[in-house]
């Protein structure tokens, strides 16, 4: 039996954009939520570059399952409406940080002015282990609040930050 996937992340919330993000190429990312439950679990599709996903996820902070499904752009388009009312549009930009690859988002409409970042980790002991670089600001990856699903349904920028 193959071993289920499991992602192990930690998140910060960055007062601005980082000194060296002009110098990266921004990638743009819609997802939007077709199932939050109380529970925790979500069901989410992402347009990254007109590659599809469908991404299910399980409840937790720093360690959870993750499995992901390709989507055909008419699935995709199929399913979008279903998530009116729980999308994020962002720009992703990709910076390496202590061997580590670190994603900076850069929301857009509603959440216009939200910067977080997130380092994927092997192991919750590299995960520990990592030195927060001072530009990376607030941890939040145990703030329910700030996790795409939950930023999906706020009405902006100000609803966020009242939770820091």
């Amino acid at each position: 039996m193959p071993a289920v996937p499991v992602e192990i992340e930690r998140k910060f919330y960055l007062a601005g954009p980082p000194p060296f993000l002009a110098k990266l190429k921004p990638v743009p990312i819609r997802q939007g939520y077709l199932a939050i439950e109380k529970d925790g679990n979500e069901v989410r599709i992402r347009d990254r570059e007109g590659v599809y996903w469908l991404t299910v996820k399980s409840p937790g902070a720093v360690e959870r399952t993750e499995v992901e499904f390709a989507l055909s752009p008419v699935d995709f388009d199929q399913l979008w409406p279903l998530t009116l009312g729980r999308r994020v549009t962002k720009e992703r930009f990709l910076h390496s940080e202590q061997g580590y690859q670190v994603e900076i988002d850069r929301y857009r409409e509603a959440l216009e002015g939200l910067y977080t970042a997130e380092v994927e980790f092997s192991s919750r002991e590299a995960a520990r282990d990592f030195v927060i670089p001072g530009w990376m600001g607030i941890e939040i990856t145990e703030n329910p609040h700030f996790k795409n699903k939950s930023l999906a349904a706020l009405p902006g920028f100000d609803a966020v930050i009242s939770f820091l």
